[in-house]
């Protein structure tokens, strides 16, 4: 890192031949881990802890530099050098999750997959040092282990996010030969039943451990589980299946809800501030009338939850973490009043968010064509003027309506 906490750049070709050393590294730290929480869990538990205290600080105070710079620069510090991506390879998904954000839209929506010559045109562009590859369910992608040997090939650090159904003994072994697989992400939302009933998909939870088990000595996994009124009771359970399975860490998710008149909000903030009509921006969004659950529900779902975890020695978190920390402000949509919060996607501009037409959008939510990554330059693009005014607009208003309960939702620390 230089002194502004800044990645130093590493060409493609030796950060592939630093790839396996990074492998090796990571299991050997994998192992140690293990071997410390089998010894002392308890120990294991504060250690992490203690480190994650230690980091968020750090990170923080980056996050608090880098949005002052960006203020200062209109929106966006200037000379962004894109060098990670998310990719939306698909927009469909072989589940029906409740609670999914993306519900509605991908119902409006025509099935939408990112070819591989797009990728490849895409990439030759970018060269980027990180790919987190996301859907709907990514798996369903019909060339999906192709884009992946491309990027793997290239020496790019891979991550995976995935409700688990669809890795099988066919697939597992291909995900695994993956030499720079860094991490994958299943979803589990509770104990089979509450899952299953989440998930709107039969044997949907044994589908997703049969994944776990098949990954889980080889790859670094973890489970992410979002907070909803049909498992607030039995969400900490999801640590049991974690520690019976050998995974050592479970993310939790604050649930996503926009009522329509935040969404009527946002259209006419974007409209009027920035001219983009409504039928060029499509909003990845289910509406409802809240979240159906009250501060003290959801706090003693979240003390459970962090006593299970101190009990098994694991790692809970909860994504933002701010949330954890501002239970009433979430719950009650406060969260903007008196406080200065920013987007961490905007925070970060180097990682770019590309939809499965190959457009740069702004966010998984706004879906925005802000140019064609196939054929623009990556750099153009990052540094766009109209991406600079939407960040200057997001960060003027404290976030927009439907972003003040977003997981890349920051609440800044003072100065």
């Amino acid at each position: 890192m230089d002194e502004a906490g800044s990645a130093t750049y590493i060409p493609p070709m030796i950060a592939a031949a630093l790839a396996p050393l990074r492998a090796l590294w990571g299991r050997s730290r994998r192992r140690c881990a293990q071997a410390l929480e089998v010894a002392a869990p308890a120990l294991a538990c504060a250690w992490r802890a203690r480190r994650e205290r230690q980091r968020r600080k750090l990170e923080l105070a980056r996050l608090r530099a880098t949005y002052e710079e960006g203020v200062r620069q209109g929106g966006l510090r200037r000379g962004i050098v894109p060098r990670a991506v998310h990719h939306e390879l698909t927009s469909r998904c072989n589940l029906s999750c409740g609670m999914c954000y993306q519900t509605d839209w991908r119902a409006a929506s025509p099935r939408l997959e990112l070819d591989v010559e797009a990728l490849h045109e895409i990439h030759a562009r970018l060269l980027p040092r990180r790919a987190v590859l996301v859907g709907s369910e990514v798996l369903l992608h019909p060339r999906f282990f192709e884009i992946a040997d491309e990027l793997a090939s290239s020496g790019c650090e891979l991550h995976l996010l995935t409700n688990g159904t669809l890795i099988d003994e066919a697939r597992a072994p291909r995900l695994l030969a993956l030499r720079s697989l860094r991490a994958v992400i299943l979803s589990i939302d509770g104990p089979r039943e509450v899952h299953d009933a989440i998930r709107g998909g039969k044997a949907a939870f044994d589908r997703a451990i049969r994944g776990v088990e098949l990954l889980r000595k080889q790859v670094e996994l973890a489970l992410h589980c979002v907070l909803q009124p049909a498992n607030l009771a039995s969400a900490h359970e999801v640590l049991d299946i974690a520690h019976a399975h050998g995974v050592r860490s479970v993310h939790y998710g604050f649930l996503y809800a926009y009522t329509a008149a935040e969404v009527e909000a946002t259209h006419a903030l974007l409209e009027r501030e920035l001219g983009w009509k409504r039928d060029e921006v499509e909003l990845a969004i289910t509406t409802g009338d809240g979240l159906g659950f009250g501060v003290a529900e959801l706090r003693a779902c979240i003390e459970r939850i962090e006593a299970r975890a101190r009990e098994l020695g694991l790692h809970a978190s909860f994504t933002p973490p701010e949330f954890r920390e501002h239970l009433e402000a979430y719950v009650d949509g406060t969260l903007h009043v008196g406080r200065r919060l920013a987007c961490r996607d905007l925070l970060e501009p180097d990682d770019l968010r590309i939809d499965p037409r190959g457009k740069l959008v702004p966010c998984a939510v706004i879906k925005k064509d802000l140019g064609d990554a196939r054929s623009c330059d990556p750099a153009q693009l990052a540094n766009s003027a109209e991406r600079r005014a939407f960040a200057k607009l997001v960060h003027e208003q404290n976030l927009l309506p439907i972003c003040r309960r977003c997981c890349r939702a920051t609440v800044l620390p003072e100065r």
